[in-house]
Formats: structure tokens, sequence, C-alpha cells
């Protein structure tokens, strides 16, 4: 599917947003020379007061690791430079950071995971 989207659920409550989505599905994605089969990811916690808790890096690993079980070559995510509390936890989880860039949807910093980088 070119996206898939979930609510992150914490005992039985909202907590998150997550869509993984293909990067191939999109003319020019700014994460577009991660292979054929790579998928990009958004996500968003719900509420400040969830932040900095490390439930955003659980439910990431988790879904990293049923991607990359099912085949998956490489993920791809891209917060922005500035948002360093982010940044932090994909790399927490894995995710490398590469080059900026200007996006329609404004800036971005490419960051990519591939299973070998995976950290479980």
């Amino acid at each position: 599917a070119r996206i898939h989207q979930w609510i992150v659920e914490e005992d039985g409550t909202a907590v998150a947003y997550l869509q993984d989505y293909d990067i191939h599905g999109w003319q020019d994605h700014p994460l577009g020379l991660l292979p054929r089969g790579a998928r990009g990811m958004d996500t968003f916690v719900f509420g400040e007061e969830r932040m900095g808790q490390g439930l955003a890096m659980r439910y990431l690993c988790q879904h990293c690791q049923t991607l990359f079980s099912e085949g998956c070559p490489a993920l791809g995510i891209d917060p922005h430079p500035t948002n360093a509390a982010a940044i932090r936890c994909y790399e927490k989880v894995g995710c490398v950071a590469g080059a900026e860039a200007a996006t329609e949807w404004g800036r971005v910093l490419k960051m990519s995971l591939r299973p070998k980088e995976f950290r479980e």
C-alpha cells in the first residue's frame, strides 16, 4: 500500500500517530535516493506531557522491526533540522543523519535506517 496509518495506544489511550509510506510513490521525494521498497515514516506524540519518556522510541523500534522482518530494505524519516528531540529519538533507534534539504513541506534533515543499523 502507498500509505499505512496507525493510532498508537498505551493502556487503551491514544498517545501518538504513525504512518509509513512508499517513498517512491511520490515524484522527487527528498528520501528518493533510498532503494526501491524503502518506506518513509512520519510520527507525532499527542501532548507535551508524553514527550521525553521514551514512548516514540518504543513504538518506532517495534514498527521498524516489523517492516524489516517483512523485507523492507531501508527506512527514512525527515524531521525539521531544528527538532533536536525528534532527531535524538531517531538516532537512538539507529537512524543516520544525512543532508538537509529544502522541500515543498519546509526544511528537513534526511535520516535513514537500514536493518544492519537498527537498534532493537
